[in-house]
């Protein structure tokens, strides 16, 4: 049976994750660029590290759920699958937390302030960073729904 067919909507969904999440990641970092807020920055190393993390952790999920164990081996590997699906999405929120935290100070200061056009680069970078928080949190409820489906097929 061919990899593909052997696939079930778990894979897919993972595949969705990771590329969404990815997605997501790479506004945020670039919307770093555009903003001079230093907590933006100082998000960087964590955002990154937790979506790299996090998409290490479903390409293990998916190759573990492709091998067949029996006995023990099999059960401590359905429970490995399961922590790591529940270990993505918590990532995944977390990432949207530290996104969100990033951005409600600058935020508040775009559209408070008396100096709206002096801070025109602010309202470029919340919007990118709004973006990647749509992104990664249709990536979590991504991962979310796909704990409930099978990765593969099973041969019996």
């Amino acid at each position: 049976m061919g990899f593909i067919k052997k696939q079930r909507v778990g894979f897919y969904t993972s595949v969705l994750t990771a590329v969404l999440a990815l997605i997501g990641m790479i506004i945020y970092v670039s919307s770093i660029g555009v903003s001079r807020d230093e907590f933006y920055v100082q998000t960087r190393g964590p955002v990154i590290a937790l979506v790299v993390v996090s998409i290490v952790a479903l390409a293990a999920l998916v190759a573990l759920s492709q091998l067949k164990f029996d006995g023990i081996a099999g059960k401590v590997a359905d429970a490995a699958v399961f922590v790591l699906k529940l270990a993505v999405a918590a990532m995944l929120c977390s990432v949207i937390g530290l996104i969100l935290r990033a951005t409600v100070d600058p935020m508040s200061q775009a559209y408070l302030s008396d100096f709206r056009n002096e801070d025109a680069y602010i309202f470029e970078a919340l919007g990118m960073a709004i973006g990647a928080i749509v992104l990664t949190a249709i990536a979590a409820v991504s991962t979310m729904v796909g704990s409930f489906f099978k990765v593969c097929k099973t041969d019996e």
